[in-house]
C-alpha cells in the first residue's frame, strides 16, 4: 500500500478545439490542473534509446537502463507564477518501496501514468534559483539547492522556502487533518482500505455498516495511543458519518480501489 506522498497533474482541456472535456470532480488533494500550453512530458524507453542520449541524467541518478524514463514539466502548477516543476522518474514496479515518492501524469483520465519520482525539482525562471530532491533506492531522499553567487542570501532563503512550500502543495502534504490517532485523510483512507481487504478476504461483503463496525477498536486503539481525549463514535451511524467526512469518492469506488489493489 503506498504512503509515499502523491503528487501529479492533469490537464484542463476546457478551451480544447474539438470540444471542452469536463476535470475530475472532486480534483484529488496535491494535484495540479494545467492549462494548455503549461505542461510537457516525454517517455523513453533507454533500452532502444541510443546509450549518449539519456547517459548524463541516467548516470547522475543512478537509473537502471531498463526503465521506462518519464521526463515531466509543470508551468507554474497551482498558479505559482515564475516558478516551474521539473520531474524525472520511472514506471512504477511492484518492487518499488511504499515510501518512494509517486508522481501521477493525468493526461488521460481513463489510462492515468504514475512513476516512481526520481528528481523533484522546482525552478524560479527570474533569479535561477532551483530546489532539487533527489531519491534513490538506497540513499533515500537527498536534497540541495543551487543558484547565481551573486544572489542575496536573503533571496536565496526567501525561494528556498517558497520552493518547499510549492512542493508541499504539489505532494499533496498539505491534505486535511484527519480524524483523532491519524495523521491525515489519507492515512485514514489507507487504514479503510485495508478493512475493507480483510473483509473481503474473510468473504464477507465490505458494506459501509460492517467496515463501520471493524473500525470502531482501531479509532479506539489509535485514539487511546495518541493520547486524545476525542470519544469513541459509539454508533455504528455516527462511525459511518465519521468515514465520509474523511472520504474523498462515494463508497462504491472506495470499495472497488480496494478490491482492485489486492
Amino acid at each position: 500500500m503506498q504512503t509515499g506522498p502523491l503528487a501529479g497533474y492533469v490537464p484542463d482541456f476546457s478551451e480544447y478545439v474539438l470540444g471542452p472535456v469536463p476535470l475530475p470532480r472532486p480534483v484529488p488533494p496535491g494535484i495540479s490542473v494545467q492549462g494548455l500550453g503549461t505542461f510537457g512530458f516525454q517517455l523513453t524507453n533507454l533500452e532502444l534509446a541510443p546509450l549518449e542520449t539519456h547517459d548524463a541524467v541516467v548516470i547522475e541518478l543512478g537509473i537502471p537502463r531498463s526503465a521506462l524514463l518519464y521526463q515531466g514539466t509543470l508551468i507554474e502548477p497551482l498558479g505559482w507564477h515564475g516558478y516551474t516543476f521539473e520531474v524525472v522518474g520511472t514506471c512504477i514496479e511492484p518492487t518499488d518501496p511504499p515510501e518512494a515518492p509517486r508522481f501521477t501524469d493525468g493526461l488521460s483520465e481513463a489510462h492515468s501514468f504514475t512513476i516512481i519520482a526520481w528528481r523533484r525539482r522546482v525552478y524560479h525562471e527570474e533569479s535561477a534559483f532551483s530546489l532539487e530532491i533527489r531519491w534513490h533506492p538506497k540513499t533515500r531522499e537527498i536534497s540541495k539547492t543551487e543558484h547565481p553567487r551573486t544572489l542575496p542570501r536573503k533571496t536565496a532563503d526567501k525561494h528556498r522556502a517558497t520552493a518547499l512550500k510549492l512542493l508541499q502543495k504539489v505532494e499533496g502534504r498539505g491534505r486535511r487533518k484527519g480524524p483523532a490517532g491519524f495523521g491525515g485523510d489519507q492515512d485514514f483512507e489507507d487504514t479503510l482500505l485495508f478493512l475493507i481487504q480483510e473483509a473481503h478476504a474473510k468473504s464477507m461483503d465490505p458494506t459501509e455498516d460492517r467496515i463501520a463496525t471493524l473500525l470502531q477498536p482501531v479509532l479506539a486503539r489509535r485514539r487511546r495511543d495518541t493520547g486524545s481525549p476525542a470519544s469513541v463514535d459509539i454508533s455504528i451511524e455516527s462511525t459511518k458519518r465519521l468515514m465520509r467526512k474523511h472520504i474523498r469518492c462515494p463508497w462504491r469506488d472506495l470499495v472497488k480501489k480496494a478490491l482492485q489493489s489486492t
